[in-house]
C-alpha cells in the first residue's frame, strides 16, 4: 500500500477549507432571501411572570430579557 505524502494531505486540507467556505456562502445567501408572510409565522407578545420559580415547559419566559429566545415554535425575529 503506499504511503500519503504530505502535499496530499495539504491538497486535501485546502479543498476541503474551500468546499466549507462555499456551502457556508451559498447557505447564508440562501437564508437571507427567505421570508415567510406574517400571516402564517405571526409574533405574539409575551408578559412573564418574574417571581416563578420554574422553567415553562415550552422555553418561553427562561429568559426574561429575551422571553422569546428558547421558546419553541416561535417565530425567529
Amino acid at each position: 500500500m503506499r504511503e500519503t505524502t504530505n502535499e496530499a494531505y495539504e491538497i486535501n486540507e485546502v479543498a476541503s477549507y474551500v468546499i466549507e467556505l462555499v456551502l457556508n456562502s451559498t447557505s447564508a445567501r440562501l437564508i437571507e432571501s427567505v421570508t415567510i408572510e406574517s400571516q402564517y409565522c405571526p409574533f405574539v407578545s409575551l408578559t412573564c411572570d418574574s417571581t416563578s420559580k420554574y422553567r415553562s415547559y415550552n422555553g418561553t419566559c427562561n429568559n426574561l430579557d429575551n422571553p422569546l429566545y428558547g421558546g419553541s415554535n416561535t417565530p425567529y425575529k
